[in-house]
């Protein structure tokens, strides 16, 4: 026993193996436009996104029993239908009447990586105090922490994607007519 117990034995290092054997994942969330409805070049009420996570396994054992969910913005609308994924089942995003997103993914060994993809479409009119839309979905599973998506371009580590909106132009205008000389 005492052999165990100096530092460098079997046992230790057996126990260090253990401890290191870990399943973590990393989720990326990009945002692009789709459809841009005005023509104006900039994200803007009635355009479409198209929202882009890169899910990958970074731990030396496999990821188990992975799902990822995303309840939408409130100013927008999943585009039914257009969820897409490289590994899994959409359960979520593609039947009549979901407005949400769900993909069962299912186990990702260390190293391998998946995406899924989905489009929303802004609404139209937008409030006028709405400038930023900010969007951020969950990966869960059985044997890794709850992880958050996170928006790669910025140095935040787990923060949301936003997109900056461009505000609708309100334009309102009276005009009034008298006649002073007949």
């Amino acid at each position: 026993r005492a052999a165990a117990a100096r530092a460098g034995s079997p046992d230790q290092a057996a126990a260090r193996a253990e401890a290191q054997r870990e399943a973590r994942i990393s989720a990326d969330k990009r945002v692009s436009l789709a459809i841009d409805a005005d023509n104006n070049g900039r994200v803007s009420a009635g355009d479409t996104l198209v929202y882009r996570v890169d899910i990958k396994s970074i731990g030396n054992i496999p990821a188990l029993g992975l799902v990822f969910t995303d309840t939408l913005d409130p100013n927008t609308a999943l585009v039914v239908g257009s969820v897409q994924t490289s590994q899994g089942i959409p359960t979520r995003g593609n039947n009549p009447g979901d407005t949400s997103v769900a993909v069962d993914i299912g186990d990702l060994p260390p190293g391998a990586a998946m995406m899924l993809s989905y489009r929303a479409l802004i609404a139209n009119p937008l409030p006028a105090d709405v400038t930023i839309l900010s969007n951020q979905g969950l990966v869960t599973g059985s044997n890794i922490p709850d992880t958050p998506t996170d928006d790669p371009t910025t140095p935040t580590t787990d923060d949301p994607t936003d997109v900056p909106v461009t505000p609708t132009p309100l334009l309102s205008a009276e005009k009034d007519d008298y006649l002073l000389v007949d």
